[in-house]
């Protein structure tokens, strides 16, 4: 890195007044908005001369240790088999029958003894009665299950940041107010801070605004909107220009505090009301969509082109071409100057396209969030109706935005058309998106 990355200007390894003044005498021809942050950041900070030590590297973290494996279950014995029954033996022979020997005359038998009387059978004794079976003892009832305690709500997250633009355009001898810092998941009187700046507001430069925020008085952050001060009020210096009813079609350019600034002039393209706007050293294209627009201005075409500021550039005004990817202006319906190139319409309806060379561009962050619920091209046939897409839009803090819509659509003429969405929030910052229509 060389010491202008750091804001160091001199080379002198400081970043002091020295730098500054260097970097205000040469703003816009050697030094931009980006010396300007570096500036901002080492403010008053001695620059390192030695390269920083390398890290170490990491331990390798150490191989988990393999998990030993299973032992293997004993196989089961096998069961003894069945002993063999044995055969059984043959049965022997049998002997030969002698032969019977003669009988014996029989003896006279003996008369017969009578039989004792049969003893009486006792009488059985009775069955003893069966005890009777205890009930059964009640079951215990189940104890109830305890609730589940309820789980905690997520923690809002912890925001600190700067509400609006961190670098703002400011009038000489206005006096400035900050739009101050949005804090939001911390509990009350958790953060506090201090501010301070150093501006001179009749004097023209870039100066800073800071805030040194501290939690439970311990410091957290610090957070710096960058301020540029106009050498005059250039709101003051818009001339008003007063057409007749009768007028139609003027064309009035005034170039005011300017230096080696070309503008190349096309009075056709002016008076077209769909044109581009080409600065060729920033390397910018700008739509002026006066033809979108024209609901908000009367139809004399009556335009003036006020720039102011502006520094080496030269300035052409081009036919809409479709592969360039330009920028939209400011857009609205009282005299203000919130970007680069602005477009205003005076109460007569008159309309006037504002340069302004001293705009710083600032964070688009910041800027409005705007969703069309189709921003493909829309085809249609000639005599054909269609339906413009609805569009919505959210602030940068979270609220929702009316979301204004303008087109120039002519379903009778074969032509290429546009629609224009616009969200401006409380801040007048400003999203604007167009879809192409074309009638074929």
């Amino acid at each position: 890195m060389t010491n202008r990355d750091f804001g160091d200007f001199n080379n002198d390894f400081v970043v002091d007044i020295i730098d500054l003044n260097i970097l205000l005498q040469n703003w816009q021809t050697i030094y931009n908005i980006v010396d300007l942050n570096n500036l901002l950041l080492n403010w008053m900070n001695t620059i390192p001369q030695s390269e920083p030590e390398p890290e170490p590297e990491p331990e390798p973290e150490p191989e988990p240790e393999p998990e030993p494996e299973p032992e293997p279950e004993p196989e089961p014995e096998p069961e003894p088999e069945p002993e063999p029954e044995p055969e059984p033996e043959p049965e022997p022979e049998p002997e030969p029958e002698p032969e019977p020997e003669p009988e014996p005359e029989p003896e006279p038998e003996p008369e017969p003894e009578p039989e004792p009387e049969p003893e009486p059978e006792p009488e059985p004794e009775p069955e003893p009665e069966p005890e009777p079976e205890p009930e059964p003892e009640p079951e215990p009832e189940p104890e109830p299950e305890p609730e589940p305690e309820p789980e905690p709500e997520p923690e809002e997250e912890k925001i600190i940041e700067l509400i609006g633009e961190s670098n703002l355009v400011w009038n000489r001898n206005t006096e400035y107010s900050d739009p101050g810092l949005n804090i939001s998941g911390y509990a009350e009187n958790v953060i506090t801070y201090t501010t301070s700046n150093n501006m001179d507001l009749a004097t023209r430069g870039l100066y800073s605004y800071q805030y040194d925020i501290y939690e439970n008085s311990n410091f957290l952050l610090t957070l710096v909107r960058s301020i540029y001060i106009l050498s005059i009020d250039i709101l003051n210096t818009i001339p008003n220009i007063d057409y007749n009813e009768e007028s139609k079609k003027n064309i009035s350019k005034i170039l005011d505090e300017v230096k080696n600034v070309k503008f190349n002039n096309n009075q056709e393209l002016l008076l077209s009301n769909n044109f581009i706007v080409h600065f060729e050293n920033l390397n910018k294209y700008y739509h002026i969509p006066l033809g979108i627009i024209n609901s908000m201005y009367n139809s004399n075409n009556n335009l003036t082109i006020y720039c102011y500021g502006l520094e080496n550039e030269n300035i052409n005004i081009l036919s809409m071409v479709s592969n360039i990817d330009y920028e939209m202006p400011f857009i609205f319906n009282e005299k203000d100057v919130r970007k680069f190139v602005n477009i205003y319409v005076d109460n007569n309806k008159n309309l006037y396209l504002l340069i302004n060379g001293k705009y710083m561009f600032g964070n688009t962050d910041e800027l409005p969030i705007l969703n069309i619920d189709n921003e493909e091209d829309i085809h249609i046939m000639l005599n054909e109706t269609f339906n413009i897409p609805d569009a919505h839009a959210i602030a940068h803090d979270g609220s929702n935005l009316d979301v204004l819509i303008h087109h120039n659509v002519d379903n009778t003429k074969i032509g290429m058309y546009h629609i224009l969405y616009m969200a401006t929030d409380s801040m007048k910052l400003q999203t604007c998106k167009t879809i192409k229509v074309f009638v074929n």
